[in-house]
């Protein structure tokens, strides 16, 4: 269970996740359906990176409550103190250049925990570069995955800002 949680995404004793990062491996060794969010997650960094990216290399995924549980019961609850506690030393401990915020609940946490670089109260979607854990970076707030809007970079923030992050990416080294 451990391996399965720390390295979901490659380097644990199974290839728990498909090599295009949207398909579980099942206990009897067969695959899942594809999961809609890892599909929507790929896609934007396809669109970012424009270019085929591998999981966990290019794009990897957190969340700001951890916790599992059916239907999001608690998340609500939980939210703001999860963020307070984890949010900041889980994307100081990244290398990621462009964090990627999606859905309107991770928004909130994110506005809230750094707060010093983005108005809580901005209608905004896009941030940086900012400095975070002695890294220069990009805040970009998207819709979920199961948002029924446009949830592209291109729609969101527009052409000119996603070429701002894709020289970004391509400009910054590590």
């Amino acid at each position: 269970m451990a391996d399965f949680f720390r390295h979901r995404f490659g380097g644990g004793r199974k290839d728990w996740i498909d090599e295009d990062g949207v398909r579980s491996l099942h206990w009897d060794g067969s695959r899942g359906k594809a999961v809609r969010f890892w599909i929507e997650v790929r896609s934007r960094a396809r669109e970012l990176c424009e270019r085929d990216v591998r999981p966990g290399v290019d794009y990897a995924l957190t969340e700001v409550v951890h916790c599992k549980s059916r239907g999001e019961a608690g998340v609500p609850e939980a939210l703001n103190e999860c963020a307070r506690r984890y949010l900041r030393r889980v994307v100081k401990l990244s290398g990621a250049r462009v964090l990627v915020t999606l859905g309107t609940r991770a928004k909130v946490a994110v506005q809230q925990e750094f707060s010093r670089s983005i108005p809580p109260t901005s209608e905004e979607v896009m941030f940086g570069p900012i400095t975070i854990g002695e890294r220069q970076r990009y805040i970009v707030f998207l819709p979920h995955p199961n948002a029924h809007m446009k949830r592209t970079f291109e729609t969101c923030v527009g052409r000119e800002k996603l070429q701002v992050l894709r020289a970004f990416l391509r400009s910054q080294i590590s």
